[in-house]
């Protein structure tokens, strides 16, 4: 085989290798992304998340100059299976495991214990603290339902929101799930902090907070 013919392969294998590899990662990280939260530490997730999206942008640029440059010199189907990866992982993954798929998953799983730990609030069994935090207890303990171990008062509309974080920012910022409940709030909260994304049934609401 001439020298350049096989230099030619291998440099094909290491872009089809490393365009498999991350776009596996990628898609590993989006569909376990709930777990890996909780495994990690607010701010070891946001550098994590920015180094995958780093490798999948770079990834894909790299397939993409590799196909142009190849193709039009060789004409040949194969050397666009790099880059073709790579736009049809991050489709399906988008199609099927992107935010709103994942924040929909989210609600409906740990929907029963929300549930339970709302009732527990407006009961009287579950308490919140001076600093409107209620402490859960152990069985609820799952950073996937509500990040810290805790949920927090909140208010909206002049009325109080039980609010179940599942993700932190590094600027104060954090998003999750919030139950309105019909109680007027006396709490010192602003209703400029929650901005509500998406509401799911009566009550229950998708939101961030700033």
């Amino acid at each position: 085989m001439p020298e350049d013919k096989k230099l030619n392969w291998i440099v094909y294998d290491v872009v089809l290798i490393q365009s498999i590899v991350i776009n596996v990662f990628y898609a590993y990280s989006q569909i376990n992304k709930w777990d890996m939260m909780e495994r990690m530490t607010l701010f070891i997730y946001p550098f994590y998340k920015i180094l995958i999206i780093g490798l999948v942008m770079i990834s894909f640029l790299a397939s993409a100059a590799y196909f142009v440059k190849s193709f039009l010199r060789t004409k040949r189907f194969c050397v666009c299976i790099p880059v073709l990866i790579s736009i049809t992982v991050f489709i399906i993954v988008q199609t099927f495991f992107g935010e709103e798929q994942l924040r929909d998953y989210n609600f409906y799983e740990y929907r029963k214990e929300r549930e339970k730990i709302v009732k527990e609030i407006l009961d009287g069994e579950l308490k919140f603290n001076s600093d409107g935090i209620a402490e859960l207890p152990e069985e609820f303990q799952n950073e996937s339902m509500a990040r810290g171990g805790y949920v927090r008062r909140v208010t909206y509309l002049s009325k109080e929101g039980i609010y179940f974080c599942t993700f932190s920012g590094l600027l104060e910022t954090s998003s999750g799930y919030m139950y309105l409940t019909d109680n007027p709030d006396t709490a010192d909260n602003s209703d400029e902090e929650i901005v509500v994304i998406k509401e799911y049934e009566k009550g229950w609401y998708y939101c961030s907070t700033n």
